[in-house]
């Protein structure tokens, strides 16, 4: 309704939560292209890898539009379409999200899912720059449902599964898969500050089946499990990635959860 089609690249510039989720998932209804970028790579290289994208819409958080119209006026020449996630202010104009959740209130029947082809450009994806400029990665529609399908077949992932990711990505893949997602307290860009005590939390509050985290996230809670003795029983999956697995946190796991 406010201009946003199939094909248009959208740079999403929204904190992990719901409406990071919903707002992906509408995107992709659309057959629009979520951009993603790290915030953490810096300014100078955030502001050129907006360049780069050339996207067509913002959707963020006021900060983002603050620096849209401040410092990255260069950045964010092709954008034409603005959404505020929050609070807008009076000098970028746009659009709220909460308006154009009254528009589709509006509609009188469910809006249909685009019909995307397997080759067609799913989201735009920036690394991070830890090791070299940051790069933007295409994903494809393809590329996604091989994804749900190898995580469903390897895992044996699916509803009824209840995931806590450390990655906030990884929710979205949980919620195709039809689980549920714990969305965690938790800075994902700096996973060394995880506090123990709340992941430890929302495992057992929600009886959390399986969880994707840095080993240094799993370090500092196996940790505190043993400090405390503190059991998992309902987590049955952990998994890994970003550093070297050491095979001193492997061995921590069979004590850990009822699910060796």
């Amino acid at each position: 309704a406010i201009g946003i089609h199939r094909g248009m690249r959208v740079l999403l510039m929204v904190k992990p939560g719901l409406d990071f989720i919903s707002i992906t998932f509408g995107l992709f209804k659309l057959g629009a292209v979520p951009v993603l970028i790290d915030p953490g790579m810096g300014k100078s290289n955030l502001l050129e890898c907006i360049e780069s994208v050339k996207p067509e819409a913002l959707i963020g958080i006021p900060l983002a539009h603050a620096v849209r119209r401040t410092l990255g006026r260069r950045a964010f020449a092709t954008v034409r379409h603005n959404v505020t996630v929050g609070r807008r202010m009076w000098f970028w104009g746009g659009h709220t999200i909460e308006r154009i959740r009254e528009l589709g209130r509006n509609f009188d029947k469910p809006y249909p899912l685009a019909e995307t082809r397997p080759e067609e450009t799913a989201a735009v994806v920036f690394t991070t720059g830890a090791t070299g400029p940051p790069k933007g990665v295409v994903y494809e529609h393809g590329m996604y449902v091989a994804q749900v399908e190898m995580l469903r077949e390897r895992f044996g992932l699916g509803p009824g599964d209840i995931d806590l990711p450390g990655f906030p990505l990884f929710a979205l893949f949980s919620t195709a898969l039809g689980a549920s997602a714990v969305i965690p307290d938790l800075d994902a860009s700096r996973p060394g500050t995880v506090e123990p005590a709340k992941w430890i939390e929302a495992i057992r509050d929600h009886a959390v089946t399986y969880s994707f985290g840095s080993p240094t996230i799993w370090h500092k809670v196996t940790d505190y499990c043993r400090e405390h003795k503190i059991t998992l029983p309902t987590l049955r999956l952990v998994l890994m990635a970003g550093a070297p697995v050491p095979p001193w946190l492997f061995a921590r796991f069979p004590e850990l959860c009822s699910h060796p």
